[in-house]
């Protein structure tokens, strides 16, 4: 549902004009559901970029905007790289960023091969950056599933081959066979003969007529797939009845146990938030709420996010 401002000034009065405008602001602009897709994005992609933008459509008297940009069109692919220079980022020399290189049209759009692939640079004061940092020095992010994504291809291709064998059974009604001879002259293998509907049939002697058993799913089907959706979560630190959306094999206090681990995730990924994207957000929300006198100037800028707590 998105975080609460809290404003913490010795007046309540603007405390409370502050945020009645920030939540009146954060609603029009859809700011909760950029969140989502922004948390998204960074487990699939492993990172998000914002663009801090003016959008007079949102009518409200701040038009600031957050527009979220697919990480692919910041790329260095058509530059050099160099030690201030690093895949589509430009830093200072203590290592901060202050350029970010912008391609309008993303590289895999139907129509870019018309279009030119030349970068437009933006200041880093506009553009938010949100990724999980692994190693030092790192400055681009890696996708939280990359460990395992050979995971997704086996746990499909073994349910492609279940779903195979099981319409195979299913589309032969009967099988005719014989233990005595066969002349080839009157019988081919595999000869496929229609069967009339509601009808009751003789069989030759020495003949006799059996259905295919259907073998699939096997009795560890199941289990495979849980095994292979277990270690798959794993990666994101997500217990497997919330990556299956089934707790059917938990008790109440293990299903709270898993979740414990889960609630520190997201309360990690949360203050992660707060540092590279909301504080960003609100302080550029700030400047222009006051410059246009809509909240009073406040020198002392001192705020709390709150999210929704978790269900007991």
């Amino acid at each position: 549902a998105g975080p609460r401002l809290q404003i913490q000034t010795e007046n309540e009065e603007v405390n409370q004009q502050i945020e009645d405008e920030w939540e009146r602001w954060a609603r029009r602009i859809g700011l909760a559901d950029k969140l989502r897709t922004m948390r998204m994005a960074k487990c699939c992609d492993g990172e998000v970029f914002a663009m801090l933008v003016s959008n007079p459509n949102i009518n409200v008297d701040v038009t600031l905007d957050v527009r979220l940009v697919e990480c692919d069109q910041i790329t260095g692919q058509y530059r050099t790289n160099t030690p201030r220079h690093i895949d589509g980022i430009e830093f200072d020399r203590y290592g901060n960023p202050i350029t970010y290189y912008l391609l309008d049209q993303h590289p895999g759009d139907s129509l870019a091969f018309a279009r030119s692939f030349e970068t437009r640079p933006i200041d880093a004061e506009s553009m938010i950056h949100w990724f999980r940092r692994d190693r030092p020095g790192q400055v681009r992010g890696i996708p939280e599933i990359t460990p395992a994504l050979p995971l997704y291809a086996v746990l499909r291709r073994y349910t492609l081959a279940v779903l195979h064998s099981a319409e195979t059974a299913a589309n032969l009604s009967v099988v005719l066979e014989t233990s005595g001879p066969v002349d080839p002259a009157e019988v081919e293998a595999f000869e496929a003969l229609s069967i009339e509907r509601n009808a009751m049939t003789t069989m030759p002697e020495g003949w006799k007529m059996s259905q295919l058993k259907a073998e699939q799913p096997t009795t560890a089907h199941d289990a495979f797939q849980r095994s292979v959706l277990r270690e798959i979560a794993r990666c994101m630190d997500m217990p497997f009845n919330i990556a299956a959306g089934d707790s059917s094999s938990y008790n109440y206090s293990s299903g709270k146990l898993d979740d414990q681990t889960w609630g520190r995730m997201v309360q990690i990924d949360r203050i992660q938030g707060e540092i590279d994207v909301l504080d960003k957000i609100a302080l550029a929300w700030k400047k222009e709420a006051e410059l246009f006198g809509i909240i009073p100037k406040v020198e002392r800028w001192n705020h709390n996010w709150h999210w929704p707590p978790a269900e007991d």
